[in-house]
């Protein structure tokens, strides 16, 4: 397999898929300057036997951080080889513990204008955005 060199930090943060602040890839740095990604809190609830609230710092000290490269291909026909750190979800899992009759992972997050600064977006105020994937491997 052979190694990929990853893109500049300049490209990696100043193209980017985030509409909660704008459709433009181009201005979402300008217009996420200031956004505070601390203190944050993740709630975890549903077909688990230890259902909780977790601050990403909490998430952070409890599961080692691992760095990987990962190659992003879109279907707008880009793609950026990008350094991610963080740590696998498998291990969250494993530790809140699904029961047997869980099939899925529902992400959910709330919009919130007037951090994100969003003007002329579809998405409004109250809102929710949500991801599904498979917890089979």
């Amino acid at each position: 397999m052979r190694e990929e060199t990853p893109n500049s930090l300049e490209e990696i943060v100043n193209y980017n898929n985030y509409y909660e602040f704008t459709t433009n890839k181009e201005r979402v740095a300008v217009l996420s300057e200031n956004f505070k990604t601390s203190p944050w809190d993740i709630e975890v609830s549903g077909l688990v036997n230890k259902p909780g609230r977790f601050s990403v710092d909490e998430l952070i000290k409890k599961f080692q951080p691992e760095e990987r490269i990962y190659r992003l291909r879109c279907v707008e026909a880009w793609s950026m080889v990008i350094p991610w750190m963080g740590f696998p979800l498998s291990k969250l899992l494993a530790d809140i513990e699904p029961v047997s009759a869980a099939k899925y992972v529902r992400f959910e997050q709330f919009l919130i204008l007037k951090k994100c600064r969003v003007k002329n977006n579809l998405l409004t105020l109250g809102h929710t955005r949500k991801a599904y994937g498979s917890m089979k491997q």
